[in-house]
This record gives C-alpha cells, structure tokens and sequence, in this order.
C-alpha cells in the first residue's frame, strides 16, 4: 500500500560522501529524511529480502519521492543517478538491531540519564564502547564518546591527560 503524498518526506539531509575522497572515481550521494516507523511495521516479523512486493513497491515510491525532493532543488540531479537504494527503519532495525529502526542510537529522554549500563565499560574483558550511546547525543556527544573511551584505556587520570594533550595544540 502506498504512502499517502501528504506522509512523504518533505525535506531531508543531502551529503556526497565520495567528494570526501579525492582519488574517488565516481560518487555517491546519500539522502537521509524521517519517516514513520508504523508505515513499515505490517513487515516487521518478515525478514530482510522477504518482505514481498508490496514492500518492493513502497520502497520504490519512496525512492521516487526522495529524489524528486532533491530534483526540485538541484535540477539534473536524477539525470546523475546510476543506482539507487533504500533503507527503511526496518532495514535499520535488522542491521543494528535498534529500536523501532532509529538511526541516532538510545532515545534522547530523561530515563536514558539514569541508565547504569550506558557508558564504556562492558562485562567482557576488554571489550570497550565508545559513541554516542556512551555519553550524549549528536557529533560532540559521539566525539566526547571516544574521548572517555580512551581516557579509560588510557589509565588514572587518562581523560584528563587526552584533554590536556587536545588544549595544547
């Protein structure tokens, strides 16, 4: 069943990640725009490439949908596409077995805050994490991530000598 236009991404977040690599010899363009978890959930308990062509169809719409957005804006842009994939937040939730297919991690709520498990440290011997699940959300809560990680493999005092190492340059 299609997605009703008026539920269609109307913005997104364009990046190239390819112009990032200078030896590149072709590129690539990602697009990254929110929809809703309910409109995928009737697949849920089927899995990744089985969901039937139902599922096949929306994608496709979905596709569409996106790079006409992107058309509207930069014309030419859907002359340049040589292949084009999709990922829903089932994709999402298969892959990274996260909640509801949420791209960003742990759902920035107040609960989150009081979570003993959420940090660095695991059970397992030598087993670490690091991003932005282990601290805060966003860029600088996956920078400051890495930055307690190895502050703890770095011993007493390691966040405090990474930091001092970071003001000096």
């Amino acid at each position: 069943m299609p997605i009703p236009s008026p539920n269609l991404p109307k913005f997104g977040y364009l990046s190239f990640p390819s112009l990032k690599d200078p030896l590149s010899k072709g590129h690539t363009a990602e697009i990254i725009a929110h929809l809703d978890y309910d409109f995928f959930s009737q697949w849920r308990e089927q899995s990744w490439r089985r969901r039937g062509t139902d599922y096949t169809a929306l994608k496709a719409q979905i596709t569409q949908s996106l790079i006409q957005l992107v058309e509207r804006h930069y014309p030419g842009f859907q002359d340049l596409i040589e292949y084009a994939e999709l990922s829903t937040p089932l994709t999402v939730e298969h892959f990274n077995a996260s909640d509801r297919g949420a791209i960003y991690g742990i759902p920035c709520i107040p609960e989150r805050l009081d979570q003993s498990w959420i940090g660095a440290r695991t059970p397992i011997k030598n087993l670490y994490l690091t991003g932005a699940d282990t601290m805060s959300l966003g860029i600088m809560g996956a920078m400051m991530g890495g930055v307690k990680t190895a502050g703890i493999l770095n011993g007493a005092f390691g966040f405090f000598k990474i930091m001092a190492t970071i003001m000096r340059k």
